[in-house]
């Protein structure tokens, strides 16, 4: 940062139901229950205040990138559309829209943290994923809307979906 570089941070959060360490492949692509997501978004639960702790951890880092004037441009949870990932392809209000502003919630009012810069960052559109808006937690907890692009190219559809949900916002390749 010091140097002008800007920094980016993705974080593949470890399943909410395992404790570290972990392996990537059996947590982070791990899959949750229908009644282990439930638990997840319901507060006070024992998933729902495991989820917490991580993300107070994670917090703690952040926090120190504030204090230090660092912008981040923070990606959680991206490639939402696919299923490779436990909090993958969880349509609906109570998915993964929940979980991102249940994460936005606890980082920036919780934790008071002002210093991230929110990425909706889902997965190029193919046969495998859905939509960019089916997931799009909305326009007051994203800042910029980016896609991962792996194996077709940024494509037509790819950027107009984008632009399509981002209006004024930002677009960028993740």
């Amino acid at each position: 940062h010091q140097e002008g570089f800007i920094i980016v941070l993705m974080w593949h959060a470890v399943r909410p139901t395992d404790d570290e360490p972990v392996t990537f492949k059996e947590s982070v692509q791990g899959k949750l229950t229908d009644k282990e997501w439930q638990d997840l978004i319901t507060p006070g639960t024992e998933i729902n205040e495991r989820w917490k702790s991580q993300v107070d951890v994670i917090a703690w880092f952040l926090k120190q990138l504030q204090y230090a004037g660092v912008p981040v441009l923070w990606r959680p949870y991206h490639e939402m559309n696919g299923d490779w990932f436990w909090w993958g392809k969880k349509a609906g209000d109570n998915g993964y829209k929940k979980l991102y502003r249940m994460l936005y919630d606890r980082l920036v009012h919780f934790h008071r943290l002002n210093n991230l810069i929110w990425v909706y960052g889902p997965n190029e559109l193919n046969d495998n994923v859905d939509s960019y808006e089916k997931y799009y937690p909305g326009n007051d907890v994203v800042d910029v809307l980016a896609t991962d692009v792996y194996h077709r190219g940024f494509a037509q559809r790819d950027y107009d979906e984008l632009q399509a949900l981002a209006g004024d916002k930002p677009i960028a390749l993740g």
